[in-house]
């Protein structure tokens, strides 16, 4: 008898056929956590920028200046359909930019373009002795936009404070992202 070992064809196909549905299930599996991960890494692109424009916008709230018997002063917010505008004079660093306001007190806006497609937070920037305005995105991919003053007592969706004569004891903003996380953050006016 002459024995020859090896493999029959049926073992070799049923070995390649097991080796790909391995190699099959190992590539999905590798281009799912790759996808997750970049899917994460963009969430936390969006987590970081919602982080700085709320430590932006605390830091100028805590410099909000307004005096009564100054017309140059202002602040000012409400509730616009479903979105907030609040518009404040602020101390603030210069602008080291042509064309922008030099003064230590800067007059500011934040508002949603509603007219335009998507929720987009947009900065107003201009010298409240000067006038001229200028406008950018400070934040996309926002589904809400919401700033609320506390009046000492409870917190209001309107503030005035030309008719108040005085600032809100404090300010919370919040925004509402795309993926259905909501950040917020409470500032203090520090010049009283």
């Amino acid at each position: 008898m002459n024995e020859q070992r090896g493999f029959t064809l049926i073992e070799i196909l049923i070995a390649v056929s097991i080796t790909a549905i391995l190699l099959t299930a190992l590539y999905k599996t590798f281009f799912s956590v790759l996808k997750a991960g970049d899917v994460v890494e963009e969430n936390l692109d969006k987590y970081l920028e919602a982080g700085r424009f709320l430590d932006r916008f605390e830091q100028e709230i805590n410099a909000a200046y307004y005096k009564n018997t100054n017309p140059k002063t202002i602040f000012a917010g409400e509730k616009r359909r479903m979105t907030s505008e609040v518009s404040f004079t602020t101390f603030t660093h210069s602008i080291l930019k042509e064309g922008m306001p030099t003064s230590d007190l800067s007059a500011v806006r934040y508002f949603i373009d509603e007219e335009k497609e998507g929720d987009v937070i947009y900065k107003e920037i201009w010298n409240p002795y000067i006038g001229k305005r200028f406008k950018f995105e400070v934040m996309k991919g926002v589904k809400g936009f919401e700033v609320s003053f506390l009046n000492g007592k409870e917190w209001a969706l309107a503030w005035d404070a030309s008719l108040e004569k005085r600032l809100p004891e404090a300010i919370k903003v919040s925004i509402a992202l795309e993926e259905g996380k909501e950040l917020s953050a409470i500032a203090v006016p520090k010049i009283r």
